[in-house]
């Protein structure tokens, strides 16, 4: 065995045995700790929250599942924590306390996920989704949404799939990829379909109205007017909900349309009648709005009226977008019947730069979360448990141990570091000579000889043939200059990557402005963008992906990139990406970093990239 490989193989027995004797003192003073006297109070604690939420207290329902919060970290109970955290989250989000309720569930993700109970993780990850949906954050909720698919490819919740795929779907229509929406809400139609004991009628047509709202705004009015018509004659008489929403949409495409419908105006004051005896918040806030713009032109006292109706339900629902969306008729109207608009223009500001607080909250509790699950509650309960004398003795052996060997082997990893990084740089020295090298002399060459035979009569296929010679060659330069490690980095490495993505695929990078590469050395930043590349081409060549997200984040030590596309995916001894995966592999060990993957034949690729900083 070689010296590079004894001292992590001895690190992860050891590590190994420190786990299964903290696992066993974990079980013990969880079995300690469970007393009769903590499962009645659980037990009543489940009681009152029940009692509460009959009456609508949430309140009380968020305060008493405070409570039984503690009492699950008291007991070490995993599976209750979460609970906990889940019905923290939920009765927050009935409250419109968008933030809190994210970290709560956000909280009990966490928890799920290392229990590996991924179905319940996928859920966390819908509910988080909608949030972000509803703070206007649509490239975060499709991330967020696309990961909750991946937590449940191997199930059968075809519920929570097509919910996350609906997700998508709005946010896609929200950000005008009309094609996208159509796409995403089509899996979604077609899983509620096939599968009706799961997914509820109600659900399916959220989703079919989803899918006229969408034709509505590509401006197909006829196709829409269909779809809304035929859901409105099948709409349950008992749901006056959603039978209200559909008839309010219904008139309001009527009118965009521009068809001679004297009802249009009539149907809408009906569905918002019907909105106002249900206290349906979020419907009032679109009938507001659709009236609004129907009276715009032609009555702004009315229209103002309606602007100022739907703004003071959207505050009250904590309704950032909404509330955004009816300031800005406000201020036109007031603007136009001469009146002052200095007290909405202070409160479009407020909101809007608490809505971008909100955002980067949420984004910075989801990346903390995305890469750092070997950290989550299970390490939170251990510092809780129990601890027995032999684990000490143990960890205190185990730390003379690793002294010795970091000691030992300390002067052996330097002098190795030193001559790797001299082997690297002496290896992108070679590219970019050989690079040169192609480009300057042998295409400058072949292009001679082209040039030579120009007069040839008889030889056009050789000609032809040569051209294409050429173009390779170029080619090969292209993809083996020089990269700018400098200042320009970041910029480089998204004109690459957009470079690299095919018409029909969209591409998302989050957090790539936020890192500080001047703090990161030239050789991992060309590695990282060799990795990228490789990545990309493959995607390009092989996937047919229609959608590709890339996040950056900054973690610790340790700089993180994860890859991830929809594509057709690959066999893990798939002949199309070996050789390229092998050399992503070298470039990124190269730099003492790590790279992996997970992929399957037509359920899409995802990788994860991760260097010292």
């Amino acid at each position: 065995m070689t010296k590079s490989l004894f001292l992590p193989l001895c690190l992860l027995l050891c590590l190994a045995a420190t786990k299964m004797a903290t696992a066993q003192n974990l079980k013990q003073s969880q079995s300690y700790n469970s007393s009769d006297s903590d499962s009645l109070q659980l037990a009543a604690l489940k009681s009152t929250i029940k009692s509460h939420v009959k009456k609508a207290e949430y309140d009380s329902v968020v305060l008493y599942s405070k409570k039984m919060l503690r009492l699950s970290e008291k007991m070490t109970d995993s599976i209750l924590m979460a609970e906990s955290y889940y019905y923290l989250g939920y009765y927050l989000q009935a409250q419109y306390k968008s933030d809190e309720a994210y970290e709560f569930y956000n909280e009990a993700f966490k928890i799920d996920v290392r229990l590996g109970d991924y179905e319940l993780a996928a859920e966390m990850l819908n509910a988080m989704a909608t949030i972000q949906k509803s703070l206007g954050d649509y490239i975060g909720s499709q991330i967020t949404a696309v990961e909750g698919l991946d937590y449940l490819e191997k199930t059968t919740n075809y519920r929570v799939t097509s919910a996350l795929q609906h997700i998508i779907s709005v946010c896609a229509k929200e950000m005008g990829d009309y094609g996208d929406a159509l796409l995403w809400n089509k899996k979604a139609i077609q899983l509620a379909n096939n599968h009706p004991d799961q997914i509820s009628s109600a659900l399916l047509v959220v989703y079919e109205n989803t899918r006229a709202n969408i034709l509505v705004k590509y401006k197909r009015y006829t196709e829409a007017i269909a779809l809304y018509t035929s859901l409105l004659e099948a709409a349950n008489p008992t749901n006056a909900r959603e039978g209200a929403r559909i008839k309010d949409n219904l008139a309001y495409t009527f009118w965009l349309s521009g068809q001679e419908n004297a009802d249009a105006e009539q149907k809408m004051l009906d569905a918002l009648k019907v909105r106002l005896d249900l206290k349906d918040l979020s419907g009032l806030v679109s009938s507001y709005i659709h009236l609004t713009q129907f009276y715009l032109e032609s009555d702004k006292a009315k229209a103002l009226y309606y602007s100022e109706s739907a703004y003071a339900i959207a505050r009250e629902k904590n309704n950032p977008i909404a509330a955004m969306e009816a300031l800005d008729y406000i201020i036109g109207l007031k603007h136009d019947l001469n009146k002052n608009t200095t007290a909405e223009a202070l409160a479009y500001s407020e909101i809007r730069n608490g809505l971008e607080k909100s955002k980067q909250k949420i984004r910075r509790i989801y990346a903390s979360t995305k890469y750092d699950n070997d950290q989550l509650s299970e390490d939170v309960l251990l510092l809780k448990a129990v601890t027995a004398e032999k684990e000490k003795q143990n960890i205190l052996y185990l730390s003379s141990f690793i002294l010795v060997l970091m000691g030992s082997s300390f002067l052996f990893f330097i002098l190795k570091r030193r001559h790797r990084i001299e082997k690297i740089q002496e290896s992108y020295k070679t590219e970019t000579r050989i690079s040169k090298k192609v480009h300057d002399e042998l295409a400058n060459d072949v292009y001679q000889l082209m040039v030579q035979m120009e007069d040839t009569e008889n030889k056009p296929h050789l000609l032809d043939s040569m051209e294409q010679i050429y173009l390779r060659t170029r080619d090969i330069s292209k993809e083996n200059n020089s990269i700018h490690t400098d200042i320009r980095y970041a910029e480089e490495l998204t004109t690459m990557l957009s470079s690299y993505t095919p018409a029909a695929t969209k591409i998302y990078t989050q957090g790539l402005e936020d890192i500080r590469w001047q703090k990161i050395g030239h050789e991992k930043k060309v590695a990282l963008y060799r990795i990228l590349q490789e990545l990309m081409t493959n995607m390009k060549k092989h996937s047919e992906a229609s959608l590709v997200a890339i996040t950056f984040k900054k973690t610790g030590k340790y700089t993180l990139v994860s890859y991830t596309d929809n594509g057709k995916g690959i066999a893990i001894d798939g002949k199309n990406y070996g050789n390229g995966l092998q050399n992503v592999e070298n470039r990124i060990s190269a730099v003492q970093g790590s790279f992996t993957f997970t992929s399957e034949r037509d359920n899409g690729f995802k990788a994860e990239i991760k260097f010292p900083n």
